[in-house]
């Protein structure tokens, strides 16, 4: 496109420039203030110097964005005029096609499972097992993946008469999930005309790219949550596109409510996002396409009905206790223990009593400003359930005192979703089953208890232990923006962004997204298995781009 024409295009679009200004501020602000939190653990006030870097950075991210979005917009109407139409195609000739997706994709993935034979078994996989294993179920890991995962190792132990075997039976069921859905992507960007050479990239990603095949090897319930969060997007994809008459409208309304309810048995914190989703979608979803937006509502409702109905039973059958206040009060936590040990003489005899009453002494000392586990593992849950007031009273009002504390304590635990320079190492000098983190906490890679690691392939274990827990691909240039979890968050927001532009309704396929990310801001810290959903969709992307539906 010629220079002329993109001033052109900027200077009759003052929609286009106001966005543009807005994700080239948002960005120059994540990497000025990420960076200085990556340095010092927390801001400082900005000098003039910085001042205007900010102001360049601004300029610079600003402008990249609306060159982004003008070719985004030219490729769209390219590939639109191009295309015969998405549903083309007889739908006898999809199956071949997704077969042919699902197993290349397997099969690159496969290998690597045989060389981490019998795959991932990390992030709390001993505790959900020990559960299975004793009946003593709790509501802090999803009792559904519990089950799925106690049943699968346990029945393949049983068969086979390993546990290791037990181990690569529930992952390989994962992968063949996650795998599946991946295809499925895949087989739509077909459909909708993409091109080729894009098809192949992200084949290519999708095969090979390590975080895609590290958390589809894993048997963290981050898979499975990523896989029906996705399916749900893609069917939010197709309605927001009229195209539910591909298939039978009954059945595609009875899977847009059993899709999302699936997510949240995953990742309860899905639920919130889903719960706010819910009246967005019924306020601001044009009435308009086939049916309008009632059946949509209609089957979103009976999602979070579904979940608390499954839920409520399985925590009732298997007598589960009910997980304490601690996890929705992480950040207060947080920033009350960052307070106590930045400026102990704050706090009053009065306030330190109760203080004291919810979190000990002892555990204030092991405060982290990137973890809070160490702090809200002694959280006295028991106190919180008799009476949780004086502790909100007491975290509302140093609050109002120590602003300042309170932003860096908070911003200190989710700067790694969205600084692009912050190394991944929240664990570092933790002890594990197999290892201690020192560099990187990039990913777990271990096999936790029962299971033992048998590499049958060693050359792949060696490179995927290193990418796991040493922090070199994190500080190679531009290789680093790969691997970073928020360099996907920022390409997710400029489609977002490009959405709202063209008053695209797709803005309200990918809005589940953003509502599931903004609960992880108010979690205990910053991991890349939190937003893997954000690196297994990165081929939806192009699929919102170059639709064309308006609000």
């Amino acid at each position: 496109m010629k220079l002329n024409g993109i001033t052109a295009v900027f200077k009759n679009d003052r929609r286009l420039v106001r966005l543009s200004l807005i994700y080239g501020t948002l960005m120059s602000l994540a990497v000025m203030s990420g960076r200085t939190l990556e340095k010092k653990g927390y801001l400082t006030p900005p000098s003039v110097s910085g001042i205007f870097v900010f102001l360049l950075l601004a300029a610079v991210f600003s402008a990249l964005c609306g060159l982004a979005l003008v070719f985004i917009s030219k490729r769209s109407a390219a590939a639109a005029a191009g295309r015969p139409g998405s549903d083309a195609r007889p739908a006898r000739g999809d199956i071949p096609a997704l077969l042919k997706y699902w197993a290349g994709i397997f099969a690159a993935h496969f290998v690597v499972l045989l060389a981490e034979y019998p795959g991932f078994f990390v992030y709390d996989a001993t505790d959900e097992l020990f559960e299975f294993d004793t009946r003593t179920f709790t509501t802090h890991h999803p009792l559904l993946h519990e089950l799925l995962m106690g049943i699968s190792v346990r029945g393949g132990e049983t068969l086979f008469g390993n546990v290791n075997a037990g181990i690569f039976l529930h992952i390989l069921f994962q992968m063949l999930l996650i795998t599946l859905v991946l295809s499925i992507i895949l087989l739509m960007l077909e459909k909708a005309g993409i091109s080729g050479p894009v098809r192949v990239i992200i084949w290519l990603f999708y095969a090979f790219f390590p975080p895609v095949v590290m958390f589809s090897l894993c048997s963290s319930k981050d898979t499975p949550f990523s896989a029906f969060l996705l399916l749900s997007i893609l069917l939010l994809y197709r309605r927001c596109t009229d195209k539910v008459s591909a298939v039978r409208p009954a059945v595609f309304y009875l899977l847009l409510a059993v899709f999302p309810a699936a997510s949240m048995l995953f990742r309860h914190n899905a639920f919130y996002a889903w719960l706010v989703y819910l009246p967005l979608l019924l306020l601001f979803y044009p009435n308009a396409g086939q049916t309008g937006k009632k059946p949509m509502v209609i089957a979103l409702i009976a999602s979070l009905v579904l979940y608390l109905v499954i839920s409520s039973g399985l925590q009732f059958m298997l007598k589960a206790d009910k997980e304490g206040p601690q996890e929705m009060l992480t950040v207060p936590i947080q920033q009350l223990a960052r307070l106590w040990n930045d400026d102990p003489s704050s706090f009053t005899d009065e306030e330190l009593e109760i203080l004291y009453r919810y979190i000990p002494a002892s555990d204030l000392r092991h405060y982290r400003p990137s973890l809070s586990d160490p702090v809200k593992s002694g959280f006295n849950n028991d106190a919180a359930r008799e009476d949780l007031k004086p502790f909100l009273a007491l975290w509302a009002a140093k609050g109002m005192q120590h602003p300042v504390t309170y932003l860096n304590a908070w911003l200190m635990t989710s700067y790694g979703y969205w600084y692009p320079g912050a190394v991944i190492n929240v664990y570092a000098g933790n002890e594990v089953h197999t290892f201690t983190y020192r560099d990187s906490s990039y990913f777990g890679y271990e096999v936790e208890y029962p299971g033992e690691r048998h590499s049958l392939i060693p050359a792949i274990d060696r490179l995927y232990r290193k990418l796991s827990i040493e922090r070199f691909q994190q500080e190679i240039p531009v290789i680093s923006l790969l691997f970073a979890p928020a360099s996907y968050l920022w390409l997710w927001l400029l489609i977002f962004l490009y959405l709202i532009w063209k008053k695209d309704r797709q803005v309200f396929s990918v809005l589940p997204v953003f509502l599931y990310m903004l609960t992880l801001l108010l979690g205990p810290t910053y991991l890349v298995r939190y937003v893997i959903p954000l690196f297994f969709g990165l081929g939806i992307l192009p699929l919102l781009a170059v639709s064309a539906k308006r609000l």
